[in-house]
């Protein structure tokens, strides 16, 4: 496939979190500042609707990575299993977390999408 479409249902600091900071500077686990690691296991929707479809999963982490930006480092692969797709995706790479859209590296996959390289357009 040329072209996949689907949603990251993220939600972090609150009841059921998908994304958990599991280290932060100072201890503090409810900042997001510089040196802040956040683990993820995400529900990956067909729409942006919450209780839309669930087509997979996205599983990795980000890092702030910069001391005077929201800049994340991004590593998850994307589990997709639907009826047109069985694989998964691999990203990896840097992003203003404030920008909208951006772009991160796809650089693997696995089943369906072996040998698989590009860019993935992130928008929030």
């Amino acid at each position: 496939p040329s072209r996949v479409k689907f949603y990251m249902q993220d939600r972090q600091l609150i009841a059921n979190s998908t994304g958990v900071v599991v280290a932060a500077q100072g201890g503090n686990l409810t900042l997001y500042g510089f040196g802040t690691l956040i683990v993820m296991d995400d529900p990956l929707t067909e729409t942006p609707c919450n209780d839309s479809r669930l087509v997979g999963r996205g599983q990795g982490m980000y890092l702030v990575e910069s001391r005077s930006d929201f800049h994340l480092l991004v590593s998850y692969s994307a589990f997709l299993e639907t009826s047109s797709y069985n694989g998964s995706l691999v990203f990896h790479g840097s992003y203003k977390a404030l920008q909208s859209p951006r772009e991160l590296p796809v650089i693997a996959g696995t089943g369906d999408f072996r040998g698989v390289q590009g860019y993935a357009i992130v928008t929030t």
